[in-house]
């Protein structure tokens, strides 16, 4: 299993690349022409070839190659060089390094980059929840940059990074300062829930 099969298994929660282009085959979501997708339970069998279809897996297409524009290697060396590490494009890559990563071995790659993609499969197809926990074990300091950064981008600016207002993000984590917003800087949207010793309660 390449990089790109594993991203693309996230749009449909599956464990196997399926699809021509390996980013699904949309079993089980309803694809509008708009492509509002409207979830689960919507279609029993695969949407290729149905209407909408292709509209939804050029999105698909797209948004693989936008999370690794912005948080693969490339993202990489520009943290490592003070750059900005999202990259505005909503076309496919140029880089001859992003399309060497995305057609790299999956269980090839050192520990770091296996866990920075298993990320990028979980934001891929922008689901409406997310659940990161303890995203950031295993990464590097570099990477831990670009992948803290890439939540607080702007989802509707070029390069599709950040989530958006339809979206949930549940961060666990033992170290407040890996969560990538404060209370400061996101008041009204930042909650805390702390546990402790079997306890749980939602700090004001």
């Amino acid at each position: 299993m390449t990089v790109w099969d594993l991203i693309g298994t996230g749009f449909d929660g599956d464990f196997v690349p399926k699809g021509k282009k390996s980013v699904g085959s949309g079993i089980g979501m309803q694809v509008s022409s708009s492509l509002s997708r409207e979830g689960r339970g919507g279609c029993e069998d695969s949407m290729e070839g149905q209407d909408g279809w292709k509209e939804e897996e050029s999105w698909r297409v797209a948004r693989v190659w936008e999370v690794l524009e912005a948080l693969g290697p490339e993202a990489w060396k520009c943290a490592n060089t003070s750059e900005s590490t999202i990259t505005s494009s909503s076309v496919p890559a140029s880089s001859s390094l992003i399309h060497q990563f995305a057609q790299t071995s999956f269980p090839s790659l050192p520990l770091p980059q296996q866990r920075i993609v298993v990320l990028m499969r979980a934001l891929v197809g922008r689901p409406p929840l997310i659940l990161l926990d303890e995203v950031w074990s295993g990464m590097d300091a570099t990477m831990v940059e670009v992948a803290r950064e890439y939540p607080q981008g702007d989802c509707l600016s070029a390069g599709g990074a950040g989530v958006g207002p339809d979206q949930a993000v549940v961060v666990i984590t033992h170290w407040e300062e890996e969560v990538p917003w404060n209370r400061d800087e996101d008041a009204g949207v930042f909650r805390k829930f702390r546990l402790s010793r079997g306890k749980g309660w939602v700090e004001e």
